[in-house]
């Protein structure tokens, strides 16, 4: 999906151009094929006239051995990164999916240096990502360290740990062109990837970003980076990536801008790395849902990773915008309520009042069973609400007539816990509760967490004609 740009030969989206003067000034043997080349023979420069030229060629690798990771460095650590022939700045901790050159960059033996902005703590919360923003930015550090061994990366990223969707607020654009420069200076890469002027998805974070390694590079000594390129998206993949996700149960991704397809000056066969691509993007399990990760592995087998170029760095005036997804939210939140939001794969976020817990809400079986809200263990919950099962499940019950307000939860009749086992290598239980017992209930979940049975029985004692029951076992 993604699309390269150099910007020191084009001019802005807008109104882009090539420099022949940038051309001839290259050495004559620079696009010489040799036995060290950036890309396979099947990735090509286009040329400022449209003929293919032969691949970029990079300086001899001292030591192209594969080596694990096995942390992420931060800010603090900027005096340990050594030489890279390749660095590439993101925003947040998933942004690799939108540089999907990497793998063929590994595969060649370079080195890699991966660079990230913001910590991400106020991404999405999904498949059980903690409440909390320093909580939630230290899981996707764990997400994104998964992710990146998948993908083989031979230097250990660093994260810079600006606040997430402010890198573009305030005093953090200073602070991130201080700590780029020094990353630069530092790595001394040949070559250098980060976003363009629409940051792919128009987040002001990624624009930022793109904006400030832009202006550092432009400004490079003589020995500093030689070559310069963007993430974008062509037409032609455009309209093959929205086929993708046309099946996805979120956002419709229609803030995604194109390029003309003429204008792409790097293209990385991805296919390839296609499901190393899938491997890698689903350790991100707080961003991504099931639909959008397939599409993007759908994506990639039949699209390159692509990259352009240019000559200025044109953005909007203010870089202060309303994302699409948050629209949607805004009127989802006017319609039923502040306290709901919306979750991907057609889930529902519930943080009543007071609360800073933001609890998931779905239907059960995949969405299947519309007579079923599922929700995770209360103690699970609890654990990350900072409150006692009894508490954590009142704010469900109490609430239960105004989340029926919502369409797709109109039918409830059932609320299904998957009660996770105290002791190791216990059963998880499925308990099943009626919507009009939720009341009653609410003080006895605790009881049903330590056991289950115990729990039940003590229940029933108390309402006999009750019609809670126990489902089936790792349901």
């Amino acid at each position: 999906m993604i699309s390269l740009i150099n910007y020191s030969q084009c001019k802005t989206q807008d109104s882009f151009s090539t420099s022949k003067s940038k051309m001839d000034s290259l050495p004559n043997n620079f696009f010489k094929k040799t036995n060290d080349v950036f890309l396979n023979s099947k990735i090509q420069m286009i040329s400022f006239n449209g003929k293919k030229l032969d691949s970029i060629p990079f300086k001899e690798i001292k030591d192209a051995s594969v080596k694990s990771i096995s942390k992420i460095l931060h800010a603090d650590d900027i005096s340990k990164l050594e030489k890279s022939d390749v660095a590439i700045f993101m925003a947040h901790p998933d942004d690799e999916i939108f540089f999907m050159v990497i793998p063929e960059l590994i595969k060649k033996g370079h080195s890699v240096q991966l660079v990230y902005a913001a910590c991400g703590d106020k991404g999405l919360r999904n498949e059980g990502a903690p409440a909390g923003r320093k909580e939630l930015a230290e899981h996707r550090e764990k997400e994104l360290l998964n992710a990146l061994k998948k993908l083989n990366i031979n230097r250990e990223p660093i994260m810079l740990d600006l606040p997430d969707l402010e890198v573009y607020k305030g005093e953090n654009p200073q602070k991130l062109h201080t700590l780029c420069q020094k990353i630069l200076d530092k790595t001394k890469p040949d070559y250098v990837f980060t976003f363009a002027p629409d940051g792919m998805t128009q987040n002001p974070d990624h624009i930022k970003v793109g904006e400030t390694v832009f202006n550092l590079v432009k400004k490079a000594s003589p020995d500093g980076p030689k070559h310069l390129y963007h993430s974008v998206i062509s037409k032609k993949s455009f309209v093959d990536f929205k086929e993708n996700m046309k099946n996805c149960n979120t956002y419709s991704w229609d803030f995604l801008k194109f390029v003309p397809d003429n204008l792409i000056k790097l293209k990385s066969e991805a296919s390839k790395y296609a499901n190393i691509i899938f491997d890698s993007a689903s350790q991100h399990r707080s961003q991504w849902n099931t639909e959008e990760l397939k599409g993007f592995q759908d994506f990639y087998s039949n699209n390159p990773s692509e990259f352009i170029t240019l000559k200025k760095f044109k953005t909007k005036k203010t870089l202060t915008i309303t994302m699409p997804w948050e629209e949607k939210e805004l009127k989802f939140k006017k319609k039923y309520g502040e306290e709901f939001s919306i979750l991907l794969s057609n889930g529902v976020g519930f943080q009543p009042k007071g609360s800073e817990h933001k609890f998931p809400l779905y239907l059960a079986d995949f969405g299947h069973d519309k007579e079923t809200l599922w929700l995770e263990d209360p103690s699970y919950i609890a654990e990350y609400a900072g409150k006692a099962p009894i508490d954590s499940s009142k704010d469900i019950f109490k609430n239960i007539n105004k989340i029926k307000k919502i369409p797709r939860f109109k039918d409830l009749k059932y609320i299904a816990f998957n009660i996770l086992p105290q002791k190791e290598g216990a059963d998880k239980t499925k308990l099943i509760i009626p919507v009009d017992e939720c009341k009653k209930i609410a003080p006895y979940i605790s009881d049903f967490c330590i056991d289950c049975d115990k729990g039940l029985n003590k229940y029933l004692e108390k309402f006999p004609n009750s019609n809670i029951s126990i489902g089936a076992k790792n349901d």
